[in-house]
């Protein structure tokens, strides 16, 4: 139903970020730095978003049971959407913090904060490499983990300008606008995480799909004269379900088992929908509730 996630990934993603929010904690303490303690702040919840990505994925491979039919396929949007959620939360503690701290600066040890994040931007780096997703990859949970390595590497690129900065100008502002633009960083990925997976939660269509066309994809039919209760949703990013309800010109159930099959060709290969439930009815159906769509 969906792509099988890498765990192995996952894990040494883990280890190597746990590594760094180590680093990063002992650095901010021992500089004072607000944007090396907010990045550290946001590395503890990646640590957790991490984990529950690869519970996702174990969880995920799950086969099917009659309580789940369709697997356990979106306990990776559960995933994403927590993560999406603790970005948001990250993010608009890491905002107040920075404008209360331009407002009342403190001292930085700029040699420890450079060195500190010089290191960690390195490793930052190469877990970001390490689970960067194919590009056709549509997996919102392993996209959304991606997200929070990329956000913590642009991070500490922006602690490191600052550090740089202080040591120029001697202005201790930049600590706090660099741990301000850290927010703003994690709030961009916590949209890009958060919409995706909450769109699948609400059983909203799937992105792209034009009702319109997918209602004239059955009213194309020679014999399908009316299409209601026309609902689209997506399962998984990958794995998108229809159901809806067609009036038909025969009364044999040959001919509408037939139908059938020719509708689900037509829209699996036209708009991607794998899974289609269509129930038939004659022309002398009674006519149709007022809550059809």
């Amino acid at each position: 139903m969906q792509e099988t996630p890498p765990i192995r990934q996952l894990v040494w993603a883990l280890m190597g970020t746990g590594i760094i929010f180590l680093l990063q904690l002992v650095g901010a303490l021992m500089s004072g730095s607000l944007s090396l303690l907010s990045n550290a702040g946001h590395l503890f919840t990646d640590v957790g978003s991490m984990g529950l990505a690869l519970y996702a994925a174990k969880i995920g491979q799950n086969r099917p049971t009659e309580q789940l039919s369709y697997g356990y396929s979106r306990s990776g949007i559960v995933a994403a959407f927590v993560n999406g959620m603790i970005l948001a939360a990250i993010a608009i503690a890491l905002i107040l913090s920075g404008i209360y701290r331009l407002f009342h600066p403190s001292p930085v040890h700029v040699p420890i904060m450079l060195v500190v994040t010089a290191v960690t931007l390195v490793l930052n780096l190469a877990v970001t490499w390490m689970l960067h997703p194919p590009h056709e990859s549509h997996d919102v949970n392993r996209w959304g983990v991606y997200w929070h390595a990329l956000g913590d590497a642009l991070s500490s690129v922006g602690i490191l300008a600052a550090a740089l900065l202080i040591h120029l100008t001697a202005w201790l502002g930049w600590d706090a606008l660099a741990a301000i633009a850290v927010g703003v960083l994690i709030v961009v990925a916590s949209y890009r995480v958060g919409r995706p997976s909450l769109r699948i939660l609400m059983e909203a269509a799937p992105e792209g799909a034009q009702f319109e066309d997918i209602r004239s994809t059955f009213l194309a039919h020679p014999q399908v004269h009316d299409v209601h209760h026309l609902h689209v949703w997506s399962i998984s990013p990958d794995y998108h379900v229809l159901s809806a309800h067609v009036r038909v010109a025969t009364g044999s159930i040959r001919e509408g088992q037939h139908i059938v099959e020719q509708l689900s060709l037509s829209l699996k290969e036209e708009h991607h929908i794998q899974h289609v439930t269509i129930q038939v009815e004659s022309d002398r159906h009674s006519a149709s509730h007022p809550d059809d769509v």
